[in-house]
């Protein structure tokens, strides 16, 4: 699964001219601009299966990284996050990014009150990106439907 992701990322990057536009503000659920660049860069098929493939996704990372929270393995905590921050990054989940770049920089260091603060917050935006990212598959590709 993460094979295909990176694929397809490397595809977008590939198709997609440098972006000259402006960051996402800090704190944005969904970066609109990214959705869009992914529209233009890639055929409906594959826009729907990366954002689709990114919702799968983004919960098995979750639930790998409540497993290394239960064993106190922060490494495998930072590497989750880390994970997280470009995948998220590339669906336009800006948000979902900043909250597991927050993890990544605290499991490595930080804190376990401040640890544990920043995981619960990056599960809530998962949930948050993820429902709006569904509402956004359905109004952009309403024939195509998720599969559980």
């Amino acid at each position: 699964m993460l094979s295909k992701l990176a694929r397809l990322a490397e595809s977008i990057a590939a198709a997609a001219p440098p972006p000259a536009a402006k960051p996402a503000p800090a704190g944005l659920l969904l970066d609109g601009e990214k959705l869009d660049a992914l529209k233009e860069a890639l055929p409906p098929e594959q826009v729907h299966d990366f954002v689709a493939l990114y919702l799968h996704s983004a919960q098995d990372h979750l639930k790998l990284m409540s497993e290394a929270e239960a064993a106190g393995d922060r490494a495998a905590i930072a590497a989750q996050a880390h994970n997280l921050v470009s995948m998220a990054g590339n669906v336009g989940a800006m948000q979902t990014s900043e909250r597991a770049r927050d993890v990544a920089v605290l499991a490595r260091g930080g804190d376990a009150a401040a640890l544990a603060a920043a995981v619960a917050a990056l599960k809530m935006s998962v949930a948050d990106s993820s429902a709006a990212l569904q509402v956004w598959l359905k109004d952009h590709y309403p024939a195509r439907q998720l599969s559980a």
